[in-house]
């Protein structure tokens, strides 16, 4: 070998060097940019069969679940009742309302809010005036909204409607962003027919 092959080949393995150096730049780069999975949360076989029990309309198998100690599977009993709509539910999601998990009532507080009944507004604003939890807040606000604009033709309810509706206009800290509350349940009065003046100058002000 002469010293301008050696030349030649110390080139080559430069490039190569370089080349690969590029394409492992390359592949971290592309594993970079996928987006992340994450479990789905089906893979459970308990909540796949909660979700059976909730096409089955089957309340009294979902029932037991409300009070199980995994707050996830809590949780996702309590939606599986937005969509049975069984009134015989109610109780044990107005309990719900009293769990120590932030998400749980907050799930709670929808479902009840898809069960439109009267004696649920007395709930909601009994736990709307002490709830700490902003999601779980703004959820008994529209829940109550969805109850309201349902039953406000009833004129022998009127007393139980205008509490609830002052259970909303307490007080509450900042942090809950309480007009916002406010406003959705409003909305979803206004929905219903209802044209909830109190609220309205409330937030006018």
């Amino acid at each position: 070998f002469n010293k301008e092959s050696l030349k030649i080949g110390g080139r080559s393995q430069t490039y190569t060097r370089m080349w690969l150096s590029s394409v492992t730049l390359l592949l971290i780069w592309i594993c970079g940019c996928q987006p992340k999975t994450y479990p789905n949360k089906f893979h459970d076989e308990s909540i796949r069969h909660i979700a059976t029990l909730a096409d089955l309309r089957d309340t009294e198998s979902l029932l037991p679940y409300l009070q199980n100690p995994d707050a996830i599977l809590r949780k996702e009993a309590a939606l599986a009742f937005a969509s049975v709509r069984d009134t015989l539910s109610l109780k044990a999601l107005w309990l719900c309302l009293k769990d120590s998990i932030p998400g749980v009532r907050a799930a709670a507080a929808y479902s009840i809010g898809q069960i439109p009944h009267l004696e649920s507004l007395h709930k909601i604003s009994e736990y709307l005036v002490q709830e700490n939890d902003s999601l779980t807040y703004h959820q008994l606000a529209e829940s109550m909204g969805k109850i309201i604009g349902q039953f406000h033709n009833d004129t022998l309810q009127a007393e139980a409607i205008n509490a609830a509706i002052e259970s909303l206009l307490t007080v509450k800290p900042e942090s809950l962003n309480p007009n916002a509350a406010r406003a959705r349940g409003a909305f979803w009065m206004n929905m219903g027919g209802f044209k909830p003046k109190k609220i309205c100058h409330s937030l006018a002000e």
